[in-house]
């Protein structure tokens, strides 16, 4: 699970870039948000490139849950 938090809304600044580490780069991840939506990704992506969440407003959060494929 990803748990993002962001403090204060920085306003014209979008949520920065969210890299995971210690994935497998070979495997491919299914990630689930809060709303719903469901992508899939490989670990050597998810290392390099990152996630863009919405986090939106003070004090925005989320919750990602990754299950390996």
């Amino acid at each position: 699970m990803l748990f993002a938090f962001r403090h204060s809304q920085q306003y014209d600044l979008p949520a920065p870039t969210i890299r995971l580490l210690g994935l497998d780069a070979k495997a491919v991840y299914t990630l689930k948000h809060l709303d719903g939506r469901s992508e899939a990704f490989s670990g050597e992506f998810l290392m390099s490139n990152g996630l863009d969440l919405i986090l939106n407003g003070d004090y925005g959060s989320t919750v990602v849950v990754l299950t390996r494929q």
